[in-house]
Formats: structure tokens, sequence, C-alpha cells
């Protein structure tokens, strides 16, 4: 996930290019410098392949 060019949309690429790494919160967020975590959660672009992945990983409710 790559957006146009310029400082704000190198820092979004980049955290949410960690974020689909799997790279924690934590990490993500002390790399970029972001004291906030309502700031961190707008640079922060998940794709759904990695949405998907989460819940497929997830257990079943249904299976003993």
């Amino acid at each position: 996930m790559l957006y146009n060019l310029g400082f704000h949309a190198l820092r979004k690429s980049f955290v949410s290019i960690l974020a689909n790494m799997g790279v924690s919160h934590e990490i993500r967020k002390k790399l970029v410098g972001h004291a906030s975590d309502d700031v961190h959660a707008i640079y922060t672009k998940l794709e759904m392949e990695t949405v998907r992945k989460a819940l497929n990983d997830f257990p079943s409710l249904l299976t003993p």
C-alpha cells in the first residue's frame, strides 16, 4: 500500500507496511514517533488480506 509521495504519505506507507507485516503497534508507534494512539490509528491502514488472515487464525468457537 503506497500513497502519493510526500512526507506524511511516506510515514503512512511505512506504518501500514509494518502493520501488514505483523509488527506490533507499540514498535510501529515508537519507530515513527507517534505519541497518540488516535494519530497512529489514522496512519495505519490494514490490507484486506491481513484482516482475512487474522480471522482465519482465530480459533473457531464452534469446534469442541
